[in-house]
């Protein structure tokens, strides 16, 4: 069964008619994931992207001390794969591990290509999807050189109040780019 969420998120684009967001619902398979199971690991070649309908993940890498480092937190209402491997066909940099049950609607590629080829609505829609994948990205570069993490502590905050207490210490520090210990100084300061 399709989670009506996924069609309220399709229904909400400007981009897509009634028969697109049919079509789109029709080829989404439901998948169901436990805390801390894996929709990616590193080194798979990614043919898959995601929507996700309730719970949250985690997209990390390993650094160079094997150490994960966060590089993405996933919402609901966001669309989840690793989006280098998904586009080009490559491995696979980065590990997106469930944060706690997770349900979401999941379109192959192959089969999603199959559809942009008869609707150009759909096609706009994911290179519009990219496009702000590829915006936020660039802003949370930009964050990272201007900003102090007292204020990406607060956008994050401000923009998923709901989640961000669920999000383990150390996970939520390693996104943010600085210490656990820093991290609950920051929360004592704005709670």
């Amino acid at each position: 069964m399709k989670d009506n969420k996924f069609q309220l998120y399709l229904a909400s684009s400007t981009l897509l008619d009634d028969s697109d967001i049919d079509a789109l619902v029709q080829i989404a398979k439901p998948r169901f994931l436990e805390k801390g199971a894996y929709l990616i690991r590193e080194s798979q070649i990614v043919d898959e992207i995601g929507f996700v309908v309730d719970g949250f993940l985690h997209s990390y890498y390993l650094d160079h001390n094997q150490e994960e480092k966060t590089y993405c937190l996933v919402f609901p209402s966001e669309f989840v794969t690793a989006y280098s491997s998904f586009l080009t066909g490559q491995h696979s940099n980065i590990y997106v591990r469930a944060l706690n049950q997770v349900s979401l609607n999941v379109i192959s590629k192959v089969d999603l290509l199959r559809l942009m080829e008869t609707r150009p609505n759909l096609k706009n829609m994911f290179h519009s999807l990219t496009e702000a994948y590829l915006v936020k990205l660039e802003n949370r570069f930009f964050q990272f050189q201007k900003d102090y993490a007292k204020t990406r502590y607060n956008e994050l905050l401000n923009e998923h109040p709901e989640f961000i207490r669920h999000i383990p210490l150390k996970l939520l520090a390693s996104y943010l780019g600085i210490t656990p210990r820093h991290l609950s100084r920051i929360r004592r300061i704005l709670d």
